[in-house]
């Protein structure tokens, strides 16, 4: 065993030696305990060099324990803060309230003076900015302009965060740079994150880098789940939608079949009637008062004829037997008015037409257009006053033809106009109101390709305008 591993013969040889300097002469002490005093101050000197080395393996295996130590604390604490920045990301399907947790989570992994994500897709030339923030105004003009010149969509192929200089930077801050992180969800590119970050592009740590990845991937997810939320709620809505206007269609078809039969039912004794008042006229036509009493019901009984003629259009074009055709517009709205003026003039509003002869006509189906003005006007009665009026007003316009049904009632509330298309959504629940009335008219116009647009002000009036194509005069037959 060497004497620097083992003190306890290290010791004994001084003694020894000790003993022997304390028995020894002069001459002795010089010839023979001189060499051994040599030897052990050697033997000493590797011992205390051994007890230096074996000191500092220790220190650095306390380091090394100590360092563990650390990175294991860190380690954890990171992926705690992973678990948080996925838990907040993903435990939200609502596009605005991701949109504001990534800016956020991303200002506690990377301080940044302008942040924005931009719906971005591969292989198309424009995107569009979902959220920017910061505090310079044009940040969202720079990321286009970096689209433009094809850095976006070199930084989207890289498929991980990159960091380039910020050429736009004033020369005082020519240390900043950009951070654009790609966002890729189910194989494909869903948008991209980019940050205006006030350090040197040499500054960004692994860690950092990684947590901006880790954020984009989370985002990605995210974002996507809340588009196919979003595309669900719609496929959803016009479910509804189609399934209450079946049942709407089924209404109608039954009601017409039933207003057809009562139609046909008093529609004959009402010609008997007619007949006979104006045998009487040409019998009587001497006898002034009675000639008057005769007109006066005769014209009452033309006018019953009418609403009965207009309650046969009615049945048919709703009883599934119209199919589409070049209709016109102005004629089903005059047949409505007659179905519904008696209504408005118990109620003492003023109705009235303003059509021009020889519109260009619309392909499509009557008694759905129809049913579009009955509705339109219905509305309008619940919402005007007595003493109000209701016009319809149907203009030409290049290659449509425009509608428009204003009253002069209450009007709508700015928060309600979103919402009135709505199925089921109803301000008249109270009166029986199902909310479906302006959904179904949504769908017929969406149905014939048209638009309808609403104005109103708070006790002045709503205004609807519908534009339908036009046909062409050449295919009106």
């Amino acid at each position: 065993m060497d004497a620097t591993t083992d003190p306890d013969g290290l010791t004994a040889q001084a003694e020894a030696l000790l003993r022997q300097i304390e028995g020894a002469g002069a001459a002795d002490l010089i010839q023979s305990v001189f060499p051994s005093v040599i030897h052990t101050l050697r033997l000493l000197c590797d011992r205390v060099k051994y007890l230096e080395q074996e000191r500092a393996a220790l220190a650095d295996h306390v380091a090394v324990e100590h360092r563990t130590n650390l990175d294991f604390r860190e380690s954890l604490a990171e992926l705690i803060r992973v678990q948080e920045l996925s838990g907040a990301l993903l435990g939200s399907l609502d596009l605005e309230a991701i949109l504001a947790a990534l800016a956020r989570l991303t200002r506690q992994v990377v301080p940044y003076e302008d942040f924005g994500v931009f719906e971005v897709h591969e292989g198309q030339e424009t995107f569009a900015p979902l959220a920017v923030q910061g505090s310079t105004g044009t940040f969202a003009d720079r990321v286009q302009q970096l689209w433009k010149d094809g850095v976006i969509d070199w930084a989207v192929q890289q498929g991980r965060p990159t960091v380039v200089p910020d050429a736009d930077a004033p020369p005082e801050e020519r240390s900043r740079c950009l951070v654009i992180a790609p966002l890729r969800g189910l194989g494909r590119c869903v948008g991209v994150f980019v940050l205006a970050c006030p350090k040197p592009q040499d500054a960004f740590t692994a860690g950092e880098m990684e947590l901006i990845a880790l954020l984009a991937r989370q985002a990605a997810i995210a974002l996507e789940n809340a588009h196919l939320y979003q595309s669900l709620a719609e496929t959803n809505r016009k479910f509804r939608e189609s399934q209450s206007q079946l049942v709407q269609a089924g209404k109608l078809a039954a009601v017409g079949q039933l207003a057809g039969g009562v139609a046909h039912e008093v529609n004959n004794p009402l010609q008997i009637i007619l007949s006979r008042v104006q045998l009487l006229m040409m019998r009587y036509r001497d006898v002034p008062h009675l000639q008057d009493d005769l007109r006066l019901i005769e014209s009452n009984v033309k006018r019953i004829s009418r609403i009965i003629r207009s309650l046969l259009d009615f049945a048919r074009y709703n009883s599934g037997e119209m199919e589409w055709s070049g209709v016109d517009v102005a004629h089903l709205a005059r047949q409505t008015c007659t179905l519904i003026q008696h209504q408005l003039d118990k109620a003492g509003i003023a109705l009235t037409l303003d059509a021009p002869a020889d519109l260009p006509k619309v392909y499509g189906n009557a008694g759905e257009i129809e049913q579009v003005f009955l509705n339109l006007l219905l509305n309008a009665q619940h919402a005007t006053p007595p003493g109000g009026r209701v016009e319809i007003r149907i203009r030409a316009g290049g290659k449509r033809v425009v509608a428009s049904v204003s009253d002069t009632g209450a009007g709508i509330p700015k928060d309600v106009l979103p919402k009135i298309f709505e199925p089921f959504f109803t301000t008249r629940s109270a009166e029986g109101g199902t909310g479906l009335g302006l959904s179904i008219i949504y769908g017929i116009i969406q149905k014939h390709r048209g638009r309808i647009e609403v104005e109103s002000q708070i006790d002045a009036g709503t205004t609807f305008t519908i534009h339908f194509p036009a046909l062409e005069r050449e295919d009106e037959d």
